[in-house]
């Protein structure tokens, strides 16, 4: 089951909201309930792995407990060594083995694994979990629902964005239901429905008939078009499901933090990570890069850092070699910039950031590094279309796709920021307080008469 598959939306979603908010808070009967509701919701898009996911969960626990109760630095480091490796372990088996086997070992009967869902972002929250209890950020908490209830919250369970703790727990004991937060929360919902459904699944289309043309296909004209549109399909399919899991969590009474921050505006790649899937960065920022000195040591070793933190993002993305590359070529990006220290203007800079962050996403997207390769190569070969590719790309040139692609661009700017900090938004703040409300309304109906015909694409990142 995913957020914007028709039993989550028609049946999933109301029902539980509802029994939620009429469950009283006595005898943790909501913890209870947020457990089942986790599961229920997982076990619709891969039962076979439920008994994994609640292991993974007991272990963190356990792991927690333990280091909370061994006294000595000694030991604590061998506590939460072991829990790391137990949960890497797991995420390296299920995420690596399948290319280990084939492209290493040179066995292909040994491949076919296939990942459980989300466990990429489940087993980073676990993670946290335990280093916080190892640097005493947080106890370790000796109720096994409340971790249980962290590690199934439902509306990001397998997206995230990856939450900590401290915020989620802190929240779930004390909610109170407000019909204010629902209303805001369904209208971020809304939107966020509106930008995965439709504007990314549209863009997503003409991407998907691009990486599908051969190798002789790419012309610059096709290249540039693939590195645009699936920029901005990423974007929007990612930030929108971002969008309704906050928006769920909002009309659950609880604030999550922002996963998105109008990336598109960066004026530099460092800028652009800083508003890029930012729980992911903040994570590797808080347990990787700054465990290994940050950036405060020599400009050499910073260096060091950075480039190993954006190599193991590549790497959680999986074991294609794209994403190696991705990362590898983000790292050389942010440390240029720690080493120069000069910054072009700022329009000149901006342009250069988002011609970088596009044609990196365009390798991030190919199958291969032969086709990234091709791809790259088409960027700079200025030949004509072929035939193929001629169909593709005039295929699109409607009237709406013109208007997904605005709608895109449009998602991507804080228009409704400006809006609201403007003379005329100041001046007539009631009105465009209620427009975003009715807007959402209207998109919301326009989703559901979608799902509720099937027609919509599963999340992109459920294969990370």
């Amino acid at each position: 089951m995913f957020l914007c598959s028709p039993t989550f939306i028609l049946g999933f979603m109301p029902l539980a909201m509802i029994l939620y908010w009429v469950l009283p808070k006595k005898y943790n009967l909501r913890n209870i309930f947020l457990i089942i509701a986790g599961l229920l919701f997982y076990s619709f898009g891969d039962a076979k792995y439920i008994l994994l996911f609640l292991l993974m969960a007991s272990i963190t626990y356990i792991v927690g407990i333990l280091i909370d109760k061994i006294q000595g630095k000694i030991g604590k480091h061998v506590i939460i060594a072991l829990g790391c490796i137990v949960l890497i372990g797991v995420l390296g088996y299920f995420k690596y083995w399948n290319y280990i086997a084939i492209n290493i070992l040179n066995m292909k009967s040994l491949a076919g694994i296939t990942m459980p869902l989300g466990i990429s972002f489940f087993t980073f929250k676990e993670i946290s979990y335990i280093a916080d209890v190892y640097k005493n950020k947080i106890k370790a908490d000796r109720n096994i629902l409340n971790v249980l209830v962290y590690a199934c919250y439902f509306p990001q369970i397998i997206s995230g964005p990856i939450s900590r703790y401290e915020d989620v727990i802190s929240q779930v004991q004390g909610l109170a239901f407000s019909v204010e937060k629902v209303a805001k929360g369904l209208k971020r919902f809304s939107f966020g429905f509106f930008e995965k459904l439709v504007v990314a699944g549209v863009i997503g289309k003409f991407v998907d008939e691009i990486y599908a043309l051969n190798a002789s296909d790419y012309s610059f004209a096709i290249c540039i078009a693939a590195a645009i549109c699936y920029s901005l399909q990423l974007f929007t399919d990612f930030a929108g499901y971002s969008s309704m899991s906050i928006g769920l969590s909002e009309m659950m009474g609880m604030d999550i933090n922002e996963n998105f921050d109008y990336p598109f505006v960066s004026k530099s790649v460092s800028e652009f990570w800083r508003r890029w899937h930012i729980s992911l960065s903040t994570w590797f920022k808080d347990y990787v890069y700054i465990p290994l000195g940050g950036s405060r040591c020599s400009k050499f070793r910073t260096c060091f850092n950075k480039m190993i933190v954006f190599i193991l993002t590549g790497i959680w993305h999986g074991s294609n070699l794209t994403f190696l590359l991705w990362g590898f070529l983000h790292g050389v990006a942010t440390t240029t910039e720690v080493v120069i220290k000069k910054r072009l203007p700022r329009v000149l800079s901006h342009i250069v950031t988002l011609i970088f962050v596009a044609v990196t996403f365009s390798i991030f997207r190919a199958e291969s590094i032969g086709q990234a390769g091709q791809i790259l190569k088409g960027m700079i070969t200025f030949t004509g279309l072929s035939a193929s590719a001629s169909a593709v790309m005039w295929g699109q040139f409607t009237l709406y796709f013109g208007l997904i692609m605005v709608l895109a661009v449009l998602y991507c700017m804080p228009i409704q920021k400006v809006i609201y900090n403007s003379k005329i938004g100041m001046k007539y703040k009631k009105v465009v307080t209620v427009i975003p409300y009715v807007v959402s309304a209207v998109l919301l109906f326009i989703c559901i008469t979608k799902v509720a015909v099937a027609d919509y694409s599963p999340f992109i990142y459920f294969k990370f």
